[in-house]
């Protein structure tokens, strides 16, 4: 059993992860390959390490060769951007799933809900997840393409790899817009928390944390403990009988059939064990889902943010000074 808060959590880890790589991709993208030439330098006496501090850039392409032949760098800004466009498109299926009438888990803001082309009744708040299942593919595409138009393309100044810069653009603009919308949406999402509650208590999710009870208190080995439970679980299927209303006789039942003798559980041992609460509260581990450890994460995790959000900052005020110095040297020269 989760919550919702460790969920998001989940999904929040290998956004920032993905966020890391395209970061270290800027660093590689934002060298300047002014002065290369062809492939083999200039014989003017140019200052290349100038004109990247006047463009903002974090240094030079050193290697003629490497400025016009390499493109590895479109392949990093657009393997970072798939892996949060895969994040994108698997929480945005789910949330397509935990949106429907049928379930509703999650409400989704009124502003993000549009009007069915056919039916009057229908809060069309669905499509806004499946457009990001479709641009995620668009993206994967991009990334496909820059790869595969390096594919057994001599290492130099080649059409095809000047022809790798359209589809890496393309993949950013699509990615921007649809993380973009995703970030408006996720603020605006809001848990059905007795709803989820009451699926978690009718389930049997927490079923390990009944076999977990009963190798501490009766000393049984885990697997045979497990097994014991598992016919349990089969048994209370059969009976149509939801977690929360099982009782300890149809443990004892299961543990007759399994080992050969009763567990012992008082009913009211068994629904405890079963029951979500319960089972959150005592998940303490690191990254366990228990509320006190994922306000911890989560603390953590914004404390990362407002560094990373710090260092965007410095990469925007570089370049915007660049940007000045620039000014100020082209009218030097132009008053001169």
């Amino acid at each position: 059993a989760t919550t919702y808060g460790h969920y998001l959590m989940s999904v929040h880890d290998p956004a920032e992860r993905s966020m890391i790589e395209l970061e270290s991709a800027w660093d590689s993208t934002n060298r300047s390959s002014m002065g290369a030439g062809a492939l083999a330098g200039t014989s003017w006496p140019v200052d290349r390490d100038l004109v990247s501090e006047l463009l903002g850039m974090n240094g030079i392409l050193e290697n003629g060769n490497d400025c016009e032949g390499s493109r590895d760098h479109f392949v990093s800004v657009l393997a970072a951007l798939s892996n949060l466009m895969d994040l994108s498109s698997r929480f945005s299926m789910e949330m397509n799933v935990w949106t429907t009438e049928e379930i509703r888990m999650i409400e989704v803001a009124p502003e993000y809900c549009g009007q069915s082309s056919m039916m009057p009744q229908k809060r069309n708040f669905g499509s806004v997840f499946e457009r990001q299942r479709n641009d995620a593919t668009r993206v994967f595409a991009m990334l496909s393409q820059v790869v595969t138009l390096g594919y057994s393309t001599p290492h130099g100044d080649m059409l095809q790899a000047n022809a790798t810069t359209a589809p890496t653009l393309e993949g950013v603009f699509t990615a921007e817009r649809a993380l973009g919308i995703l970030a408006g949406i996720i603020p605006n999402l809001s848990a059905n928390k007795e709803t989820m509650l009451k699926y978690a208590r009718e389930g049997f999710a927490c079923s390990s944390e009944l076999a977990a009870e009963r190798v501490r208190q009766r000393g049984v080995p885990l697997r045979p403990a497990h097994t014991t439970v598992a016919t349990f679980v089969r048994i209370a299927w059969d009976a149509d009988v939801t977690a929360d209303k099982t009782t300890g006789e149809m443990l004892d039942e299961a543990a007759v059939e399994t080992l050969g003798e009763p567990v012992g559980f008082t009913t009211e041992q068994v629904r405890q064990y079963l029951d979500p609460v319960h089972f959150v509260k005592v998940h303490t581990s690191v990254g366990g889902v228990a509320p006190k450890m994922v306000r911890a994460a989560a603390r953590k995790a914004q404390r990362r943010l407002e560094t990373a959000a710090k260092r965007h900052k410095e990469r925007v005020k570089a370049i915007n000074d660049a940007a000045k110095k620039l000014d100020r040297e082209a009218r030097r020269i132009i008053g001169k």
